[in-house]
């Protein structure tokens, strides 16, 4: 028996790719930025815009627990969600994520951190279902966006900390 999606014969392998980024940060550091939501508000969609207008910031960070982070930025409203499925303090998370939860149910992020050398390590594999297989490129441009959001962030977090001690 074959399966079709959109006129096309479905694939039974999942799509997985990659990225990989260090920050100079602490791994407790780069780890919060994912969890506490105003934190992640601020990088999930790009650089932080000062005229962005937070709509929700809803967060249950434990297995099996939801998000939603959604703003509106120049005019467009913007939406992740998602639902955890492991989260382990303070070296790897895993979650489904996407811009809406029937998107979100076909994407495993799984992020993973650890020392080296002074500076934090973050690998993340991603894992889409066949039917996002023409999406991949897209979503690996606007992931990488976001790591160096990411890392503007916690790096200059890092550099406002050392100024109290």
């Amino acid at each position: 028996m074959t399966f079709f999606t959109d006129g096309e014969k479905a694939s039974a392998r999942p799509v997985k790719f990659q990225i990989r980024r260090s920050f100079s940060a602490t791994l407790e550091n780069v780890f919060d930025a994912w969890l506490i939501p105003y934190l992640a508000g601020s990088w999930m969609f790009g650089s932080k815009d000062p005229d962005q207008e937070v709509i929700r910031l809803e967060n249950k960070p434990l297995p099996g627990g939801s998000f939603i982070l959604e703003v509106i930025r120049q005019g467009q409203r913007h939406l992740l969600c998602g639902e955890y499925r492991e989260i382990r303090r303070p070296d790897k998370l895993s979650c489904t994520i996407g811009d809406d939860p029937e998107t979100a149910a076909l994407v495993l992020l799984t992020m993973e951190l650890y020392e080296d050398n002074g500076k934090t390590r973050m690998k993340l594999s991603f894992e889409l279902s066949p039917a996002l297989a023409g999406h991949a490129d897209s979503m690996r441009e606007q992931w990488n966006t976001r790591c160096r959001a990411l890392a503007a962030q916690v790096e200059q977090s890092r550099k406002q900390t050392r100024l109290f001690r």
